[in-house]
């Protein structure tokens, strides 16, 4: 029989992979390595109904690791509460957004549209002083899981930049990993590669 170590990625959208979606927060479970279940999570945007349903529904999926992508402020009423729930969990790998670092005072809104300049104006005053500092303290993407996997909040080659056509999800293949990306629009998306080739990975039904 082979006895090689297990190391693979469940291919598209299956019973065991299948997209989960409660307003702004998006996520999929269906990366394995030697048996490993992950929990993939993104653009809370201190939505807190939103995140404990999202948690709620993950919990059958026996997840074993969970990675935070970013975008944990910003738009949503809760940001305390959402920093506090995140900071309970302590998740495998965190990374920070746009937003984390706007709301937290790393950068200036500058750049941001007016409705997103006003709201994450109001999140800054609103976040306590201890919730401020730990969010500008949370580390820039990518960041490298595993041996199969990579998380970034916008790009591998930028933590702010979007994934606009192919020549920029091949950039990301380059890396010679498996990433998971999270575009700023909050659409699930997903490409593997083959032979230079990208082919994109869809839900059943689009």
């Amino acid at each position: 029989s082979d006895s090689r170590p297990t190391a693979r990625r469940t291919s598209g959208w299956t019973q065991d992979a299948a997209p989960w979606k409660s307003s702004s927060i998006t996520f999929w479970s269906g990366w394995t390595l030697d048996r490993m279940r992950y929990l993939v999570i993104s653009d809370i945007h201190a939505n807190l109904d939103a995140f404990e349903t999202v948690m709620a529904a993950a919990k059958p999926l026996n997840y074993e690791k969970v990675l935070l992508l970013g975008d944990l402020v910003g738009y949503g009423a809760d940001p305390n509460a959402v920093c506090e729930r995140i900071r309970d969990i302590k998740p495998d790998a965190i990374i920070r957004g746009n937003h984390d670092k706007v709301g937290s005072g790393v950068e200036s809104p500058e750049g941001f549209n007016a409705v997103a300049r006003n709201a994450i104006r109001w999140t800054y005053d609103t976040l306590t002083k201890d919730n401020r500092e730990w969010l500008a303290a949370l580390p820039a993407g990518p960041m490298i899981v595993d041996d199969l996997i990579e998380i970034c909040h916008g790009t591998p080659f930028d933590e702010d930049a979007y994934v606009f056509d192919d020549l920029d999800a091949l950039r990301a293949f380059a890396r010679n990993v498996d990433v998971v990306t999270f575009e700023f629009e909050n659409v699930p998306a997903a490409t593997t590669s083959a032979i230079d080739q990208l082919v994109p990975v869809r839900p059943a039904g689009q």
